[in-house]
């Protein structure tokens, strides 16, 4: 299974944890980060396996210091901006609020920024 099509395996992987083995799911979507839709499974399945941490390192690793991409759109890759929510996740659920607010913060694309920009855009001016 570990070499089949993401879809299956993000399936089998949730199939896994919801009958309690969630540390077989977490070890068998591990080497497959770089797929959105299996980061986003991970996520959920470190929880119950108790591996926060170690999904944690993994996303972190998926963002670069200058973390833009051209289109997330383009591919079914991890780009980083869903790499810096999914981490996110991972911290509110750790109890780092804090954390996971200042992380949010470093995204280009968020609802709030994208509203305020928004209406500024709109605001008629003096």
């Amino acid at each position: 299974m570990e070499d089949g099509h993401p879809l299956a395996l993000e399936f089998h992987s949730r199939l896994l944890a919801r009958h309690g083995r969630d540390d077989e799911a977490f070890r068998l979507l591990r080497p497959h980060v770089q797929d959105r839709f299996i980061a986003a499974a991970l996520v959920d399945v470190a929880d119950g396996a108790g591996r926060d941490d170690e999904a944690a390192e993994l996303l972190a690793a998926q963002i670069p210091d200058e973390h833009r991409c051209d289109s997330p759109w383009c591919c079914r890759g991890l780009d980083p901006d869903m790499a810096i929510g999914l981490l996110a996740t991972i911290r509110e659920r750790q109890g780092r609020v804090d954390d996971a607010i200042a992380l949010l913060r470093t995204r280009d694309k968020t609802s709030l920024n994208n509203s305020a920009a928004s209406y500024a855009q709109r605001r008629p001016g003096p």
